[in-house]
């Protein structure tokens, strides 16, 4: 598993040494038998997996990033936004319920 980009050397040592998840936007650049045993995911699909499990919890890491955020000054709620705004939909809707819950 090596080309010509940088991160394919990553991924194979990734990969090579137990890594549970190669996790890459070019999932099209791997097969999974290939990074066996690793799981190949894409950022928002692996984000979105960890809020199903830990909303609360992100909800609250990102209310107390809020609070300490100077410059510039983000809310809760922008700073979800962001998260939204970058491609992590399902991750963004699923804390910003929690943060609704709490």
């Amino acid at each position: 598993m090596t080309g010509p980009d940088v991160d394919d050397y990553v991924h194979a040592a990734a990969a090579s040494v137990g890594a549970d998840i190669l996790l890459t936007d070019n999932t099209g650049d791997y097969s999974p038998a290939e990074v066996a045993p690793c799981r190949i995911a894409t950022p928002r699909v692996l984000f979105g997996e960890l809020a199903e499990t830990f909303s609360m919890e992100f909800a609250r890491i990102l209310e107390e990033t809020s609070r300490v955020l100077v410059r510039p000054q983000r809310t809760q709620h922008e700073l979800i936004d962001d998260l939204a705004a970058i491609g992590l939909v399902r991750f963004a809707e699923l804390v910003r319920d929690a943060a609704r819950r709490s």
